[in-house]
């Protein structure tokens, strides 16, 4: 349960959340766009695919570093009394649910269209 509990602390679900959200996003937009730029199919599965691949560096930094009002830092340099994760996870929810309207919004026009 500590694990759940220091995963929690450092943000580490929010970042995940708001990078899968964003993940969806690109690809949508890159498979929309790809017939004008003139990439065929195999453009688009490997822009997937890195992007894919991004996700497990995404998460161990997310639990590695710490946004600090000096900029970001490991985590094990902050001292918890010091540190601003409750600020950097109410921007992380603003992040998460503007991702989320836009997701919302690009699944509201492809079913109207």
């Amino acid at each position: 349960m500590r694990v759940f509990g220091e995963l929690r602390r450092r943000n580490v679900f929010k970042v995940s959340v708001g990078y899968s959200i964003l993940v969806w996003l690109l690809v949508r937009l890159f498979n929309s766009v790809s017939s004008i730029l003139g990439a065929d199919e195999r453009a688009v599965q490997i822009f997937a695919l890195l992007l894919i691949l991004g996700f497990p560096v995404i998460v161990l930094f997310a639990w590695a570093y710490e946004i600090t009002p000096e900029g970001l830092k490991p985590t094990s340099q902050v001292e918890k009394t010091q540190s601003i994760t409750r600020e950097t996870g109410r921007k992380l929810n603003v992040i998460v649910l503007a991702l989320l309207a836009v997701a919302t919004v690009v699944l509201l026009v492809e079913y109207v269209l």
